[in-house]
C-alpha cells in the first residue's frame, strides 16, 4: 500500500503569494472588485420594497398617498445620512444623494396618481376633517 501525501510538492518552489493562481484577473476570484453602484441600488431596492409593502397595508385607494408619504420620508432620511456622512454630490457612482433624488421622483410620481377625494372621504369617515 502506498502512502498518499496531502500536499504533493510543486514544480515551482515560490511562496503562495507569488503563485499565478493567487493573482486572478481583475473582476474574478475571491478578491474581485465589486461594482460601486451595487450598494446604492440595493439600498434603493430596500427603500422601495419596504415602502410598497407598508403602503399595501392601507385601505383601498390610499396606496398612492401612503407610498408618496413613505418615499418622501425615505428621501429625507437618505439626505440626512448623506449630509451626516459628508458625501460629495458629484461622484461617478451612485451616492445617497442620487438615492434621495430617485426616491423623491418616485414619491412625486406616486402622488400624481393619488386621488384627493378618496383621502378626504377617509378623513371624514374617521372624524378627522371639517
Amino acid at each position: 500500500m502506498t502512502e498518499r501525501k496531502l500536499n504533493p510538492p510543486t514544480d515551482n518552489r515560490k511562496p503562495l503569494t507569488e503563485r499565478p493562481s493567487q493573482h486572478p484577473e481583475p473582476g474574478q476570484g475571491p478578491g474581485r472588485m465589486m461594482d460601486p453602484n451595487i450598494p446604492g441600488m440595493l439600498r434603493l431596492a430596500v427603500f422601495l420594497g419596504f415602502a410598497l409593502i407598508v403602503a399595501r397595508t392601507m385601505p383601498d385607494g390610499l396606496l398612492p398617498h401612503a407610498l408618496a408619504s413613505l418615499l418622501n420620508f425615505a428621501a429625507l432620511a437618505s439626505c440626512l445620512v448623506a449630509s451626516l456622512r459628508r458625501e460629495p454630490i458629484w461622484q461617478d457612482h451612485l451616492t445617497r444623494w442620487d438615492e434621495a433624488a430617485v426616491l423623491m421622483a418616485v414619491s412625486l410620481l406616486a402622488g400624481a396618481f393619488a386621488d384627493p377625494q378618496v383621502l378626504e372621504g377617509y378623513r371624514q369617515a374617521a372624524g378627522l376633517g371639517s
